[in-house]
């Protein structure tokens, strides 16, 4: 009983590897003209979703008074110097070595 319930756990991490690739389709089906048509027109939506947000953050830094546009670069050059290590590792980001221009 022992020796069949080895084969049967051998069998079994044998065939995992098969069962799992059998769920992933071998490839994708090809697209029809209308689901193209679909899928260039919400392409385009989406271009111009994000044209209007660039052109309303310009235009917002257009309003705003001398003083507020140099408050707002200034705040913005902070931040970027504050996250420009929040792609590295924690440890990395605590312990490395802080280098001055001397």
């Amino acid at each position: 009983m022992r020796k069949f319930s080895l084969h049967a756990a051998f069998l079994l991490c044998l065939c995992t590897p098969l069962f799992a690739a059998a769920q992933e389709p071998a490839h994708d089906a090809p697209k029809t003209k209308k689901q193209k048509q679909a899928e260039k027109k919400r392409q385009e939506q989406i271009s111009k979703a994000n044209q209007s947000d660039i052109e309303g953050r310009k235009r917002q830094y257009e309003i705003q008074t001398k003083a507020v546009r140099k408050r707002m670069k200034e705040s913005k050059k902070i931040s970027e110097r504050n996250n420009k290590n929040m792609g590295r590792r924690w440890w990395e980001r605590i312990w490395r070595r802080q280098r001055t221009g001397k």
